[in-house]
């Protein structure tokens, strides 16, 4: 697995898909880990469903304009 950083800040990981498979309950374990840490962003941060939406939908209209 590699963690993927931007300005010294962990924003994803990368799990390769060649060579073996990962079992599932390593898949299981990292989807609670990573659900989890979101989950815990999103409460601290104060969002809720339509502000996160309606950050998204600003994101993606500024990504289609470049």
């Amino acid at each position: 697995m590699v963690l993927v950083t931007r300005r010294g800040k962990i924003v994803g990981f990368f799990v390769p898909a060649t060579g073996t498979v990962v079992p599932l309950d390593i898949r299981r374990e990292i989807f609670h880990a990573v659900t989890s840490a979101v989950r815990r962003m999103v409460r601290s941060r104060g969002l809720g469903e339509k502000a996160i939406i309606a950050d998204f939908e600003e994101t993606r209209k500024t990504r289609r304009r470049r």
